[in-house]
């Protein structure tokens, strides 16, 4: 969204919904970002059922890569 279009959608949607999910790997058959990735799908939902604007997801702190990079 540009700035004067979330400024718009905020007047009618008044609710902001943040998903939050760490970057780390939960083994290898899993993509990196999968807890962000979920949460953000969830809170699309749930503001498609009580109104709101989704925003990006927030990742955070990603550690023991190295050991699924051998």
């Amino acid at each position: 969204m540009f700035p004067d279009e979330l400024e718009a959608a905020s007047e009618d949607f008044p609710a902001a919904y943040l998903a939050y999910g760490l970057c780390e790997p939960h083994g290898p058959q899993n993509a990196l970002g999968n807890d962000g990735i979920r949460s953000h799908e969830t809170l699309i939902l749930v503001a498609q059922k009580h109104r709101g604007i989704v925003c990006p997801p927030y990742y955070w702190h990603c550690h023991e890569i190295a050991g699924y990079a051998k």
